[in-house]
């Protein structure tokens, strides 16, 4: 996620970025979806989604004077089992390369959070 242009993008390059980590437990949350991907890769695309937890992530990010963030939901295509395989199995290379991680448990009132990386 590009926290600056609010949209999804395809990073081919080296880049330092930010992780969130969580539970999903019984919270609704915004998911990518074939359906979506198109509308999230414009500029801007990202501003309208109704997430508190992921708008408060991307607030967060920008103003820690980082530009991109990962977020599982919004990176992995929720609704095509190929790139969650491919996301799933690269899960750990994905959050050894992140500057910082958060971790939250939505099913609780409890908060986590991680320092990781440089």
């Amino acid at each position: 996620i590009d926290v600056r242009e609010e949209r999804l993008v395809d990073i081919t390059a080296p880049e330092r970025y930010v992780a969130l980590s969580y539970v999903w437990g019984q919270a609704p949350s915004f998911r990518l979806l074939r359906g979506n991907l198109a509308r999230l890769c414009e500029s801007g695309g990202l501003g309208a989604i109704q997430s508190e937890l992921s708008q408060t992530t991307m607030r967060l990010v920008a103003l820690m004077g980082e530009r991109y963030l990962w977020i599982d939901a919004l990176c992995l295509v929720q609704d095509d089992g190929q790139d969650m395989t491919h996301g799933i199995e690269n899960m750990d290379t994905i959050l050894a390369l992140t500057l910082w991680i958060h971790l939250f448990n939505l099913t609780s009132t409890s908060v986590t959070s991680v320092e990781s990386g440089d």
